[in-house]
C-alpha cells in the first residue's frame, strides 16, 4: 500500500530539520515547497527576491513553475507536465501529492532516510498541549460571578420601590384598590371565591359568545336560532361548519362570526 502523501511530507520535513508541519496537504505553501527543494539540493535557486516573498498569486505560480522545471529536467529527468502550477497554488491535493512524491524520490537518491509514521509524534504532542491549555483555562463553577437578582422595582404590587416583603400576610392586591376586587370574597381556609356582586362581572363563556348575548341568555331573553339569523329585519341564512354541527354550540353565533359580519367578511349565502 503506498504511503499517504501527508505523512510522507511530515517525514521529509523531519529529516530535513524543517520545523513546519502543515495540518493538511492543501495548506502546503509554494514557499515551503521551495525551501524543501533547496534544502535537498543544498543550493539556492536563481529566483528574484520579489518572487520569493510570494506577495502575489503570480509570484507563487512562478515559484511552482521553477520547482517543477528543476525536478523534471535537472534532477529526476521525468515528465511532470501533467501537474498544473495554478492548481498547485490553489491547494489541489492530487497535484501536491505528485510533488511530495517527487521530493521523496530525490531524498532517497540523496541517501536521506525517511521514517514514515501514520501521524507525527510532534503533532500529537502539540495537540495534547493545546487541549491541556484550553481545559486549564476553562472557568469553573466556583469562579463564575454571582447571579444577578431580578429587578422588582417596576412591580405595581409592591408599595415600596425595590423592597421585597417577606410577611406572609402581605396583601398583593392591596395596591389595586377595592373597586377592582369586586366578586372576590374571603373563603375559609384561605384563598378567595368568586361571587356575583356586580352585573358587570360575567362568567367566562366557553362557547365564545358575545357579552350581550350571554346576558340575554341569563335574563331569559333567548332568541331562537335555527337555519336563519335575523339581521336588519331580514332573514339571512347562515352556513354551519362541519365542526359546529358536531359540537354542543350548534346554532350559536361565535365572536369570530360577529367580527366577520361587522367588517364585511360575512359568510357566503
Amino acid at each position: 500500500m503506498p504511503t499517504q502523501p501527508l505523512p510522507l511530507l511530515h517525514a521529509l520535513l523531519r529529516a530535513l530539520d524543517i520545523p513546519v508541519y502543515p495540518r493538511t496537504l492543501s495548506s502546503t505553501s509554494p514557499s515551503l515547497l521551495l525551501l524543501i527543494l533547496e534544502t535537498l539540493l543544498d543550493t539556492r535557486l536563481a529566483l528574484p527576491d520579489e518572487s520569493r516573498e510570494c506577495k502575489t498569486r503570480q509570484d507563487e505560480i512562478t515559484i511552482v513553475k521553477c520547482i517543477l522545471g528543476v525536478l523534471a529536467d535537472d534532477v529526476l529527468g521525468i515528465d511532470l507536465t501533467i501537474i498544473n502550477p495554478i492548481r498547485v497554488v490553489q491547494g489541489s491535493e492530487s497535484e501536491l501529492a505528485v510533488v511530495v512524491m517527487a521530493f521523496a524520490v530525490l531524498a532517497k537518491r540523496s541517501g536521506l532516510i525517511l521514517h514514515i509514521k501514520d501521524r507525527s509524534r510532534e503533532e500529537e504532542e502539540t495537540e495534547e498541549l493545546d487541549w491541556s491549555a484550553e481545559l486549564g483555562t476553562m472557568p469553573t463553577t466556583s469562579s463564575l460571578p454571582e447571579p444577578i437578582s431580578p429587578d422588582t422595582s417596576f412591580s405595581p404590587l409592591l408599595p415600596s420601590v425595590g423592597k421585597i416583603h417577606n410577611d406572609e400576610s402581605f396583601d398583593v392586591f392591596g395596591s389595586l384598590g377595592r373597586k377592582s376586587r369586586r366578586g372576590l370574597t374571603p373563603r375559609e381556609g384561605g384563598g378567595v371565591k368568586k361571587g356575583m356582586e356586580s352585573d358587570d362581572l360575567v362568567d367566562f363563556d366557553p362557547t365564545l359568545r358575545t357579552m350581550s348575548e350571554s346576558r340575554g341568555d341569563e335574563g331569559g331573553r333567548r332568541h331562537t336560532r335555527g337555519d336563519h339569523v335575523m339581521q336588519g329585519g331580514r332573514p339571512k341564512e347562515s352556513i354551519q361548519s362541519s365542526t359546529s354541527a358536531s359540537s354542543n354550540i350548534e346554532g350559536r353565533k361565535t365572536v369570530l362570526q360577529h367580527m366577520m359580519d361587522e367588517f364585511g367578511l360575512g359568510w357566503e349565502t
